[in-house]
């Protein structure tokens, strides 16, 4: 027998579809994500003040350090209720056990860990091939104004994300990894890949569907339409991850690996200790090679984690029909 919840807030959750089990967790992402945003916005004007300027034009950069201050814990608080908050909400109000439907009940082994975030970091020149290739888009001439919309909002993102990878001591190079590698990886993945995507995968009955589905949804949500397709075919690994492994660990270990690479080796170049950004990788003479190894290696490793992840998933099979939690 399913355990009930402590409070029946929404006691149709417990046997509702995925329909409107992805309508509640709206609901949730919409509350929680402004609550927290407004708490956020109340601590960071009690330390920076607000920069009202900024705010209302985040395509110019700022000159003031603190308006970025103020908006990494405006970012903080924001990530957490938008994405970590509200796939606890939806599976505590089930009626399941929270850790095991969000599949991070238990380990998958320091080997997968591992194997996923090498998988992930073996992948870059082929993600910023793509990411160069998508941000060279030209849209036909009927959509100019949707074309200037996209660049304007790219373009704002540009100079946020320039402006939080200012790191010019090891402190801020921890609150960086912190905004970008950790609180991402874990909110993301707990949302698309551990909460929507099963859904998906329950509403379609059609899992590599509920897969892609689930990518586009998670790089499109990010409004960034120039780097939309490496955005997407990282989803979409992430979610072969976490169906293929059953766990949450995975996908989240990789998406880690992905930001914290990227940050890290922007670090590096900022303070002249390597020559060559990450995100230069997969560009340049050696392009051909560079993407060939990338992609020889990157497909070998889905196969391996293919085959290795085989006998968890016919374990969560056999649970499955004797009516345990996955």
């Amino acid at each position: 027998m399913s355990r009930q919840p402590l409070f029946s807030i929404i006691p149709y959750l417990q046997s509702a579809g995925p329909g409107k089990k992805l309508l509640s967790l709206l609901f949730f992402v919409l509350g929680a994500g402004l609550i927290f945003t407004l708490i956020g916005t109340l601590i960071g004007q009690a330390l920076y003040g607000i920069p009202v300027k900024f705010l209302t034009n985040p395509g110019v950069a700022s000159e003031n350090p603190d308006d970025y201050s103020f908006m990494k814990v405006v970012q903080g608080f924001s990530s957490v209720g938008l994405f970590i908050i509200p796939p606890f909400l939806l599976a505590f109000f089930t009626g399941k056990n929270v850790a095991a439907q969000l599949r991070i009940h238990r380990s998958p082994g320091f080997f997968l860990l591992i194997f996923s975030m090498i998988l992930m970091i073996v992948q870059i020149p082929l993600i910023n091939a793509s990411a160069q290739w998508n941000d060279q888009m030209v849209l036909p001439g009927i959509l100019k104004e949707v074309s200037d919309w996209m660049r304007i909002k790219e373009n704002e993102a540009k100079v946020m994300t320039e402006g939080f990878l200012q790191m010019p001591d090891i402190r801020s190079l921890f609150i960086a990894l912190i905004l970008i590698a950790v609180i991402p990886a874990i909110g993301e993945e707990l949302i698309f890949r551990a909460t929507i995507q099963p859904l998906f995968i329950k509403w379609t009955g059609r899992p590599h569907l509920a897969i892609w589905l689930t990518a586009f949804l998670f790089s499109f949500i990010h409004f960034q339409f120039f780097g939309f397709i490496p955005r997407f075919f990282i989803g979409a690994f992430l979610g072969y991850l976490m169906h293929w492994s059953g766990n949450a660990w995975t996908s989240i270990a990789a998406h880690f690996a992905n930001n914290a690479t990227q940050v890290t080796g922007y670090y590096l170049f900022q303070h002249n200790i390597v020559e060559t950004s990450t995100d230069e990788f997969g560009a340049g003479s050696s392009l051909v090679l560079q993407l060939s190894i990338s992609l020889a290696l990157t497909s070998l490793g889905l196969y391996y984690f293919y085959l290795k992840t085989r006998e968890s998933r016919e374990a969560a099979q056999n649970n499955s029909v004797a009516g345990f939690p996955q």
